[in-house]
Parts: C-alpha cells; structure tokens; sequence
C-alpha cells in the first residue's frame, strides 16, 4: 500500500503541474486516469491529508460597521488549493484580504493554511496564485496572493487589500472599525512587471499596438473609470491575439 500511495503522490504531483502550466482547465479534467489516481490519493490520506493540519483560525473579536476583511463574502464558497505542490479540489474557503490569509473549513473548523505552502487557490471561478517580490525581482509588486485575470503571453493580475480602519462617530459608542479596500493592477510582459495606475500607463505598456487597441476600446464602449477590470481584461486578450 505504501508503494501504490507513492505511486498515487507523484501522479498528483504532476497533475498539479498540468493544472499550473495550461489554461485549458476542461482539458486536464478530462483525463479520467490522473483524476482516479488524485481521488485515490485523497481516498486513501483522508483527514491526514498535509493541508488539514494547520493551526487554528482566529478570525476577529469585533464587529465591523461597514465592510468585511474578506473576499467575495464573510461565507466559505467551494474552491481548490495547491498546497506543497498537490491539487486539491472541493474544499470550502475563505481568503482574509486583511491578513493575507486563505482559510480552510473542515468539520466547521477554520484552518490557517501557511501561506508559504500555497502556490494557487481558486474560490467560485476566481483563481489565485502567489507572487514573490524575490522572484520577481521588483519593488513593484509585495508577495501576497494575486487574482489571475488573464493569463496568456501577458498576464493580468488584480491586488485587492483591505485595512482596518478605526474612527470614533460619538463619546458614547466608543471605538469603531470599517474595512477600507484598495485594488490595484498589474500587467507582466516579457517577464517585466509593470504598475496600471491609469489608462495612459496601459498604452505605455502594449505600447506598439495603441492604434489597434484604441480601435478595440471605441468599438467596445470600454471605459477605463466605470468597469476598469473588464477593460483591462479584453486589452490583454485582444493585445494577446493580434502579436502572435
């Protein structure tokens, strides 16, 4: 049994790094074998399972009056994680946006994944990965996880963070938090990793194509300031297709 178990790690392994290099998420999920051996994998370890052993989450002793630290909800939402390098897929999350952490729930309990150990996760559609400042070589970017929003030649990356902030409204109610957010964008091309701080930074970026992305924009109606995501989104595709 032991053999087989390590036979069934290494098949997880690699299906792991299937999972990390293409984007054709459907295509790695039709390959039945890989999924059987990474069922098993986890049949097999159960509650032993290196991602169900982390230390006890804490949360926040207090309530917030406007806002939340988390992503998305205060709920956990169905998500997978990549953790030491093994898949695993329906798990219950919650990523704290405050803390830079992402939590795990089993049997009700909130487990603190070291974030170190976590090279991906996704919660409901969205994916994550783990940037490292060292890696990037940049002062640009702080290591932390990142949304993926495209992920091609160039690759798009959304960093929302939350702060705490505490104020007091009267004597009486005493000392007051909201969650303040902050998002902010950034674009890696040709292994550069560059800031959005407005539209024009975005041309700078896809520089030699501005005549064809202008054109895109205007026949797309993408406005920088009302939907920012969504048109950095389809500049990144579009920019994408058209230098192949």
């Amino acid at each position: 049994m032991r053999k087989k178990l390590v036979l069934v790690y290494s098949i997880v392994i690699v299906h792991t790094q299937l999972f990390a290099q293409t984007q054709d998420v459907d295509s790695i999920y039709s390959k039945k074998g890989i999924d059987n051996a990474v069922r098993l994998y986890h049949e097999k370890m159960g509650d032993q399972r290196e991602v169900f052993n982390g230390i006890h989450y804490q949360g926040y002793p207090f309530v917030f009056e406007n806002g939340h630290p988390y992503f998305n909800t205060t709920n956990p939402e169905p998500g997978f994680v990549v953790y030491d390098n093994i898949y695993y897929p329906g798990l219950l999350l919650t990523y704290d946006e405050v803390a830079d952490l992402l939590i795990l729930y089993h049997h009700n309990r909130p487990i603190q994944l070291t974030s170190e150990r976590v090279s991906s996760f996704g919660i409901s559609g969205h994916k994550f990965v783990r940037l490292s400042a060292n890696n990037a070589n940049t002062s640009t970017i702080r290591t932390g996880f990142y949304e993926v929003l495209y992920d091609g030649g160039v690759r798009l990356f959304k960093k929302e963070t939350k702060k705490i902030n505490e104020y007091v409204r009267t004597k009486g109610e005493g000392l007051l938090k909201d969650v303040l957010t902050e998002e902010k964008y950034f674009i890696i091309k040709d292994n550069v990793f560059y800031p959005i701080k407005n539209k024009r930074s975005v041309f700078q970026i896809y520089g030699d194509k501005r005549t064809e992305l202008e054109r895109i924009m205007n026949s797309k109606q993408l406005n920088y300031k009302k939907n920012k995501e969504y048109m950095l989104t389809e500049l990144s595709a579009f920019f994408d297709q058209i230098s192949k």
